[in-house]
């Protein structure tokens, strides 16, 4: 339409040559009204000379959008141009006579309303449409308010409509046509009231309290802007004081650099305050210059002040001296401090802690404390140079003599006159002494022992050398300095004498005693005598303890798999003691004395060793009474270390304890009853061991009374991490009779018993251990931790066969457990059970999950291993089932199931890592991750580990999580397990728990498994059955009944009867006409049980609890 306009104009402009020579378009400095008039003006003009125009069209969107239309429209109005004015249609416009055009048609009305249903089913098809009960609440909101507006809008439009259509009245001619018009006589309309006075009152009120209000709101108005600005007045003038303040304390605390940094900053505004102390930094440099050439002292006082800490702390030290040009001479020259490696501390250390270089003091009170740390005070064997020479011949570090000695632990010193030595060796102080006596005669160079025989052997590692075997240094000598032969020397020697001693009954005994005598003789024949006593007895002796300190401790550390070393002593007997005495009890001989057999063991899987330390009331030291203290070690290490077949025994070497013919024989016979291999058996220089357990005495200042063996230990067990065991009095003696009749018989003696230092299995026997399924299951853990991936660990389960295991219920006291007090301190009480569980111990070395595991199925905690490969295999080979949400929850079996329970078991897990986002795939892969980690011996386990546990075991677990950190945790973990396969539906349970003591409430985090366990086994008699209600065993079917009487052998049993004829079926009922009573033994009764209990819907209609029915039967095979 606007084209056809367009052209209709132009033809008609050219028609009449109405176009000017020049386009009329914009023109720099015009507004677009003015050109618009100019153009008008130009059209007059033609009107004016007779033409005519036709039509007039102006674009009010474009070029004139800024002229006023009511203007322009008034101007051609002036002009004479009257014609109709109007605009182009618009879109909507257009539109609008569309639709018309096309209603006006029913064909294409059909045809439009058929198209606009497909479309509604279309949308409504792919969700765009939507019905009322399919729109969220939020998009029903949003549609009730559209069609809200919508309804108005349409309301409002059809009035509008309806006041253009209606034309307006026509005046009324009479009273007649008004009231056949209106209705109504012209007399009534003349009187209809208007507005009352009191609605005009109210309205003028009203309008005034209005008005009032607005004014009174102004002057608040204007009262609070007032008060802002005044507000702000005072906030800036504080801030301008603060800022003041602030400014004289920073100029107080100013440093050097800052004010620096001020002073450049304002550099510009600020430029004669530059100037002025550049000019006094320059005259200050001079004058200082001066005094330094002029006066010595004052050049002195310069200097101390140019090494000040300023100076160091701004580097200005040099540029200061530079500036002032004055040297500091004096200055000394300091040598950096070398830093000391950790491997050479730990290297002194080791060599000042070591037995032939220090000796541990026997005074319990001889410690040092240092930072908090606790010491036994050592004493050195020799002096520091000495150890110095020995300790670089030994090592190839670079370290001096004032290194050495500051390295030294502060627990190790030169003993005092005071601290007398009373455990020395005969065969050392007798050189010794000799040697010292001959120092002071200055007949030798040294008393040092070692130099000594260094002097006379080709070499001190050369067995032969120091056995005197070697034909070039036999003869050797130690170099002299004599000057007279026959000069007499003295010294003194410990030498054994017997003696006569006559008894208050006048009987005589010959005793041996230990006596120290001096000697004295020729130097010649004093020479003799220490080349006598030093070859070969001392360095025989010498090269000894180096030998078997060098190889014990190259034994301790490359034990392998099936090595043991023990290491055993006697400590001296413990004096008992009270803490009241009277006085004939304290000086006499009353009271009695425990013994002591100390020692340790350690194996290669071991992080640190086991100390064990065995308390009798016997006092024998004899080898039966050694093997009754062992015993109960072997079979510790046995049921903990199953892999351990050789044992490595060390011990001291006294000929009436270790190094004798009984105990030889029992030690080629005690170990392989066990099923173990004796691989070596030596004598070592370690003694004192177990003596820090008398520091417990301190329980007898506290009112306590140590007389037994048992109250030895009762005092001193909580206070240690040492295993103490008592053996008894009956246990030695029935070793000793067990082991009478071979020992009488094994008579034979060797002579040179005394000298040996080491005895061993001469042929290698073959350990024939049963083949058990903790074997098997054990070298299929060590196959598994073979595997490389995940792929090759689910083959190699799958190759893998292995025996099916079946849980049982255990017990405290009938199975020798202890309870776990630590753990016993977290138990929840809100456990769902009627029976009374207490948490037992088990290890605490990451297999305490699999070890819980043992504990039901084997009754002890050995079987770890056996566990851990059975959850392995369980978890590789059914994998789909613990990363199934739905098998997860079901098996939780409440209500309150977390709907992401499989996120949460991996973020459980310590495979997780913080932040991941987890998807399925994610999942899957910590599950993997977690499977290869566990397959390594003590490794945590988690909660993916106990559904494979139940289902290893095929029982139910009810995972026990204390009421401890976060509460959505315990919802998740605190539940019951069903395994995929079960014997009985009564459950086990596993608690979770710690062994830290750090943690708060709301951040504790479990890192320990114990089992959960009844105290006894209630075995029914006399005293726990009347008045109860059991189970009896009537012709090998089971029958609840009530006890009425008890005797020594039966009880009384009223019973009721079966509903079923089927035995299984768990309904019964009591008799009302006959009662069924009967005395039973007490072997027929299989449980005693709770009440019975009605069945839901029945009145008369009972059951047993049904796990304890479930029991019964298993019991009688059904």
């Amino acid at each position: 339409m606007e084209k056809l306009i367009r052209k209709r104009i132009v033809d008609h402009m050219n028609k009449y040559g109405l176009f000017s020579d020049r386009q009329f378009g914009f023109i720099g400095g015009r507004s677009t009204g003015l050109q618009l008039l100019k153009v008008l003006d130009h059209w007059t003009e033609i009107l004016d000379n007779g033409g005519s125009i036709d039509a007039i069209y102006t674009d009010f969107m474009k070029a004139f959008d800024k002229v006023p239309h009511k203007r322009l429209i008034n101007m051609l109005k002036s002009y004479g141009i009257s014609n109709q004015t109007f605009m182009v249609l618009s879109q909507a416009e257009k539109q609008r006579r569309y639709r018309l055009k096309r209603d006006t048609d029913p064909s294409r009305r059909e045809q439009y309303l058929r198209n606009e249903r497909e479309r509604y089913k279309m949308l409504k098809g792919v969700g765009k449409k939507k019905n009322r009960d399919e729109m969220t609440k939020r998009e029903l909101r949003s549609k009730r308010k559209y069609w809200k507006n919508y309804k108005r809008d349409l309301r409002k439009r059809q009035t509008n409509m309806k006041n253009i259509l209606t034309p307006p009245g026509s005046p009324h001619t009479n009273d007649e046509q008004a009231v056949q018009e209106e209705g109504v006589p012209v007399a009534l309309q003349e009187n209809v009231p208007g507005p009352s006075r009191q609605n005009i009152a109210s309205k003028r009120k009203r309008k005034r309290e209005k008005a009032k209000v607005y004014r009174k709101n102004k002057l608040l108005i204007r009262k609070l802007e007032e008060s802002n600005r005044r507000v702000q007045m005072y906030r800036m003038r504080l801030k301008r004081e603060k800022n003041k303040m602030n400014l004289i304390e920073n100029k107080k605390l100013e440093t050097p650099r800052s004010r620096t940094k001020r002073l450049f900053k304002h550099a510009s505004r600020n430029f004669k305050s530059v100037r002025k102390t550049l000019d006094f930094h320059h005259v200050l440099i001079n004058e200082m210059q001066n005094s330094c050439e002029k006066n010595r002292s004052m050049k002195k006082s310069i200097l101390e002040i140019l090494r000040g800490k300023l100076f160091r702390k701004y580097k200005l030290t040099k540029f200061a001296h530079s500036q002032i040009q004055v040297t500091n001479q004096s200055k000394r020259k300091r040598k950096s401090k070398q830093t000391i490696s950790a491997n050479l501390r730990g290297t002194v250390k080791a060599f000042f802690e070591r037995d032939d270089n220090s000796r541990i003091t026997t005074d319990k009170k001889k410690t040092k404390t240092v930072n908090k740390i606790k010491k036994q005070i050592r004493f050195l064997n020799d002096t520091l140079s000495n150890l110095f020479v020995k300790f670089k011949a030994e090592n190839n570090d670079k370290i001096g003599f004032i290194t050495f000695w500051t390295l030294k632990p502060y627990w190790i010193r030169k003993a005092t006159e005071k601290e007398r030595e009373t455990c020395l060796c005969k065969c050392c102080e007798n050189v010794g002494l000799i040697a010292d006596c001959l120092k002071k005669a200055k007949i030798v160079e040294t008393a040092n022992l070692e130099s000594l025989v260094k002097e006379t052997v080709c070499s001190m590692d050369n067995l032969d050398c120091m056995y005197g075997n070697c034909l070039d240094c036999k003869q050797s000598t130690v170099k002299l300095t004599v000057e007279d032969k026959n000069d007499e020397v003295t010294w003194s020697q410990w030498q054994t004498k017997k003696i006569k001693k006559t008894f208050k009954g006048g009987d005589e005994k010959e005793l041996s005693v230990t006596v120290k005598e001096k000697e004295s003789a020729s130097i010649e024949k004093a020479t003799e005598k220490l080349h006598e006593l030093l070859r070969p007895s001392y360095s025989r002796h010498l090269f000894n303890i180096k030998n078997q300190y060098k190889h014990y401790k190259t034994l301790k550390e490359t034990l392998s798999q099936t090595e043991c070393l023990i290491h055993v002593d006697f400590s001296e007997n413990y004096s008992c003691k009270m803490s009241k005495e009277i006085q004939s009890m304290h000086f006499g001989a009353s009271l009695p004395q425990i013994s002591l057999h100390t020692g340790y063991y350690v194996t290669k899987d071991m992080d640190t060793i086991r100390s064990f330390c065995g308390v009798s009331d016997s006092l024998r030291h004899d080898p039966q009474s050694i093997w009754a203290y062992m015993l109960p070690i072997l079979n510790e290490i046995k049921d903990l270390y199953p892999f351990v077949e050789y044992l490595h025994f060390y011990s001291d070497g006294p000929t009436s304890q270790y190094r004798q013919k009984i105990n030889f024989y029992l030690l080629s016979t005690m170990p392989f009853e066990l099923g173990f291999s004796l691989v070596l058996a030596g004598t070592s220089t370690k003694q004192d061991m177990g003596r820090e357990y008398q520091e417990y005495q301190m329980a007898v200042s506290f009112g306590a009374d140590i007389l037994t063996a048992d109250a030895f230990i009762k005092s001193i067990e909580t206070g240690t991490k040492i295993k103490l065991y008592e053996v008894k009095e009956p246990d030695v003696l029935e070793s000793r009779q067990k082991n009478s009749y071979t020992i009488e018989n094994y008579s034979r003696y060797d002579e040179n018993t005394p000298n040996l230092h080491r005895i061993r299995e001469k042929a290698k026997r073959k350990m024939e251990k049963d083949k058990t399924c903790q074997n098997k299951n054990s070298s299929l853990l060590q196959t598994l931790q073979q595997c490389g991936s995940f792929e090759h660990l689910q083959i190699t389960c799958l190759e893998s066969i292995t025996e099916t295991l079946h849980g049982k219920d255990r017990f405290i006291e009938k199975d020798n457990f202890a309870i776990d007090n630590r753990s016993m301190k977290l138990f929840p009480d809100d456990v769902c059970t009627d029976k009374t569980l207490f948490p037992v111990q088990v290890r605490a070395d990451g297999n305490c999950l699999p070890a819980c595991g043992s504990v039901f199925v084997f009754g002890n905690d050995s079987y770890a291993d056996e566990i851990r490969a059975h959850i392995i295999k369980e978890l590789s080979l059914n994998k789909k089932f613990y990363l199934d949400k739905n098998y997860l929850s079901n098996a939780f079996g409440t209500d309150d199931q977390n709907k992401n329970i499989l996120k949460s078991f991996a973020m459980y897990s310590d495979e997780y890592t913080h932040g991941v986002v987890l998807t399925e795939r994610s999942i899957e892969d910590i599950y993997e991750r977690e499977i290869m980690q566990i397959r390594n011996s003590k490794t945590y386990m988690g909660i993916w580990q106990i559904f494979a546990l139940a289902s290893v075991i095929r029982r139910p677990i009810v995972s026990v999580y204390p009421k401890k950190g976060n509460p959505n945790v315990r919802k998740d973990l605190y539940r019951r397990i069903e395994p995929m396969e079960k014997d009985s539906d009564k459950p086990l349970y596993i608690m979770w728990t710690s062994t830290r003591l750090d943690m708060n409430n709301n951040y504790w985090v479990p890192n320990h498994f114990v089992p959960l366990l009844e105290p006894v086994e209630i075995i029914p008699d006399a005293n726990n059955c009347l008045h109860k209600y059991v189970i009896v065993d009537y012709e090998s079917t089971p029958y609840p009944g009530y006890v009425e009487d008890v005797d020594s052998s039966d009880v009384y049993v009223v019973c009721m009867q079966r509903l079923e004829r089927d035995i299984k079926k768990n309904v019964f009922y009591w008799p009302k006409a006959v009662k069924d009573k009967c005395w039973y033994n007490y072997s027929r009764i299989l449980a005693i049980i709770s009440k019975p209990k009605k069945i839901k819907g029945s009145s008369s209609n009972y059951e047993v609890d049904p796990e304890i029915w479930t029991k019964t039967l298993s019991r009688l095979q059904y």
